[in-house]
């Protein structure tokens, strides 16, 4: 072999017709007599004869594949695109040694690892993303069901534990008429418009709680609020002064509230 090539320049070089006289006899010479050379050949002859055209279409449609995956995630939960292969991709596996195929593993992975961290880091806006790294439904506690006095509101509890927000918040509404002045009924009501995506109904609910110091859910009530109000769309400076007073009392997640203030400037 010419030393100053390797195997892989060598066979490029030939595909594209760059080698001279001696060179490409040396190249046919090992194709007969050298098979990992024959084998590495074959391969860099199956990719080069595929076509451009059909590349670029499996690519434009694996990167459609992706983003339609990311936009029906409301949370970026777990999900596995379908990758769609190209029709001649069976036959050139054969044509695959080991290293290739561990080396071309390797390449797709990477750029889809850095497609998809683009695509999950740039998804939505600011508040969007703050609200889902925020944002956990508060726990119901012994405190809160020591009120329940009536099967009703028993079953929202359970409900609402088991994560069935839409049905628990049916029984809430109902509670509430019923027990106007219940904090707790009040408190998990608006937390269940907030799981359901009704954000303003939320901040109506929770409001009177948010604004009244001294009450059982007060702190709590200010924080889900405070949450609430960033997904609703009003001025940022009114959503950096809920938080700030959050911040300022020391109290129910004041930590994290000082991290959203210092995002969201």
């Amino acid at each position: 072999m010419n030393e100053n090539f390797t195997r892989e320049e060598l066979i490029e070089k030939y595909l594209n017709g760059e080698l001279d006289e001696a060179g490409r006899i040396e190249c046919e010479e090992k194709l007969r007599t050298d098979s990992e050379f024959a084998e590495i050949y074959s391969f860099e002859k199956n990719f080069k004869n595929l076509e451009g055209t059909e590349r670029e279409l499996v690519f434009r449609e694996n990167l459609s594949t992706i983003l339609d995956s990311v936009r029906q995630e409301d949370k970026f939960g777990d999900y596995e695109p379908k990758i769609i292969k190209p029709e001649s991709s069976h036959r050139m596996t054969k044509f695959f040694s080991y290293k290739y195929r561990i080396a071309a593993a390797v390449l797709v992975l990477i750029s889809l690892s850095v497609i998809l961290f683009y695509l999950l880091t740039n998804s939505g806006s600011r508040e969007d993303r703050l609200f889902a790294r925020y944002y956990e439904s508060y726990p119901v506690d012994f405190i809160s069901r020591s009120d329940t006095d009536s099967i009703a509101l028993e079953s929202a509890y359970v409900l609402y534990q088991n994560r069935d927000f839409q049905s628990a918040l049916s029984v809430f509404i109902r509670e509430l008429a019923e027990h106007p002045e219940n904090e707790n009924i009040r408190f998990y009501t608006g937390i269940c418009y907030m799981n359901q995506k009704q954000f303003e109904r939320a901040c109506g609910i929770l409001s009177p709680l948010a604004n009244q110091p001294g009450g059982s859910m007060f702190e709590q009530a200010q924080w889900y609020y405070a949450l609430a109000a960033l997904k609703t769309g009003i001025e940022k400076e009114k959503v950096i002064q809920l938080f700030s007073t959050i911040a300022a009392s020391g109290k129910f997640k004041s930590e994290k509230a000082k991290r959203i203030i210092a995002e969201l400037k």
